[in-house]
């Protein structure tokens, strides 16, 4: 007996950490969501595992049903890191290059621009195309989610720049690599993510998000209007395709984190061309990569830097963000369904993510009293 306890005794100091830990980040998450400035659900890892996730406010406000780290939020553009990883793994298999444009793939496809945008392009966002109007968004007509359709009536304007020379957010870029896809795999978009992703990982709570059809344990959204919480516009999620018609939980975004960390889904030279930022554009592609945002970010009172891999998102009231700390077997998935802009601060100024980064690290959280303020410097993308 005496021996059991000495042995209780020394992992008690181990078991006091993990503790303290999960319970700092907690309450780091919770200073955020008592200043009303998050709702949602959060999942934290660190050497790989889960060390803490946890829900804040309501995933419904009519029901009072509260966010949990199972509900189900439509994920906007986190959509576009999976298109990234098909495209990569297409590259892995032959069925594409880097370098093949638009028309090599797309025949149909207007000659004279399409033949100077490549895939590097379209997922760097140096295409020069411009964003696909917001009306396609609203739009519930069936061919409003076929994805041909989508490119040939919205994404074959003329390029506001030359395409490789300059970078430009727009959705347009993954409506038509996810319409390459298609051409490509002669699969749907939702059935080839399903085959090489989805059941490979076991992400049964991750699929298209359909405005006509229920979807179970999902949290509803919301803006604000004068200081009060209201509903948000009826988007037509589905219409997002490759750019962002998803959902998922933060339980199968671990999956997908530990994933691409473990090189389940691509090699390491696959993988590594993926999170390497584009240097040919000048400062402007310093941090832009292929699906994501790629950069360091100076941790206030310290002077480490880690190297983020980001990829956020939103659509009406969900906010998205995912945080990969390259290389370390950390991340940070945070599913709001409360619009706030400061999830999306995290390269220049105080923020949630920011603060649970810091946590992980060992460092004080720097709160939400003064967040917006521009904080501690870092990258900015």
């Amino acid at each position: 007996m005496a021996a059991v306890a000495l042995g209780l005794l020394a992992l008690a100091p181990t078991l006091a950490r993990a503790e303290t830990l999960a319970d700092r980040l907690e309450s780091a998450a919770r200073a955020w969501h008592e200043a009303g400035q998050f709702d949602g659900a959060i999942l934290v890892a660190r050497d790989g595992e889960v060390v803490w996730e946890g829900g804040f406010g309501p995933a419904n406000r009519e029901w009072d049903i509260p966010n949990a780290p199972g509900v189900r939020y439509p994920i906007a553009s986190l959509t576009k890191q999976f298109t990234a990883v098909l495209v990569m793994q297409c590259v892995e298999r032959g069925e594409l290059s880097l370098e093949d444009t638009i028309v090599d793939r797309l025949p149909w496809y207007r000659a004279d621009t399409g033949g100077r945008i490549t895939i590097r392009d379209l997922l760097s966002h140096s295409s020069g195309l411009p964003d696909v109007p917001v009306e396609q968004y609203f739009d519930d007509r069936p061919e409003a989610e076929d994805p041909s359709w989508g490119v040939r009536t919205y994404c074959s304007e003329d390029p506001v720049f030359e395409p490789g020379t300059d970078i430009s957010y727009t959705n347009t870029d993954y409506h038509v690599l996810g319409c390459i896809l298609e051409s490509v795999t002669k699969k749907t978009f939702e059935a080839l993510l399903t085959e090489r992703v989805l059941e490979p990982l076991g992400m049964k709570d991750t699929g298209v998000a359909r405005r006509d059809r229920p979807l179970r344990h999902r949290a509803d959204d919301y803006t604000e209007s004068e200081g009060e919480p209201v509903n948000t516009p009826p988007y037509q999620w589905e219409n997002w395709h490759a750019a962002g018609c998803l959902y998922s939980t933060v339980d199968d975004l671990h999956r997908w984190n530990r994933a691409l960390a473990n090189h389940e889904l691509l090699s390491v030279p696959a993988t590594e061309t993926m999170l390497t930022p584009r240097t040919d554009i000048g400062n402007q592609g310093n941090y832009v990569a292929l699906g994501s945002w790629v950069y360091p970010r100076r941790l206030p009172g310290s002077d480490l830097a880690p190297v983020l891999v980001e990829r956020r998102g939103a659509i009406g009231g969900y906010t998205v963000l995912n945080v990969l700390v390259k290389d370390e077997g950390q991340w940070i998935t945070i599913l709001s369904n409360h619009y706030n802009e400061m999830i999306h601060t995290l390269p220049w100024a105080r923020c949630l993510p920011l603060d649970l980064l810091l946590v992980l690290n060992d460092l004080e959280p720097e709160g939400p009293e003064s967040a917006g303020d521009g904080g501690a410097g870092g990258e900015s993308p």
